[in-house]
């Protein structure tokens, strides 16, 4: 493909119908980017949390590895909980994770945070769902 940049995003390791997906870790996403030299990463942190439940792991530790294996160019979050393991892309405010250890992580990262918020959003409210979930995120301690 000639599109640049041409970002490849992590996985969960179960799709939302129970499919098993590719691209969940380290190893698999490896083989993307050793053909494909110019692939950048796009990091879903609640992909990697998914897929770290499924595997039995620390999410935390799993996001730090994620972290040392290839700099991102863009981030995604949302809320989820962690007896879950399948995508639920829920509001901030309604998960389980621990947004002040995830917002640390970030923040203590070495290079540009290009953040997308992937959380749910009323019709009727429209934007103000968004805009309550990047309130959340900037309020939350580190």
């Amino acid at each position: 493909l000639k599109i640049r940049p041409l970002a490849l995003e992590n996985m969960p390791k179960i799709g939302i119908r129970g499919e098993k997906l590719l691209g969940y870790d380290l190893n698999s996403l490896n083989i993307y980017f050793n053909r494909i030299n110019y692939l950048e990463f796009c990091f879903d942190i609640n992909h990697a949390i998914k897929a770290a439940i499924s595997m039995k792991k620390d999410y935390i530790s799993f996001i730090k590895e994620f972290l040392e294996f290839k700099k991102p160019i863009l981030f995604h979050i949302s809320g989820g909980n962690l007896n879950i393991e399948t995508d639920e892309h829920l509001s901030l405010e309604e998960g389980q994770y621990n947004l002040s250890e995830i917002k640390k992580i970030l923040f203590n990262y070495d290079c540009n945070i290009n953040l997308t918020f992937e959380t749910p959003r009323n019709y009727e409210r429209k934007i103000n769902d968004d805009l309550k979930n990047m309130e959340i995120f900037q309020k939350t301690d580190y």
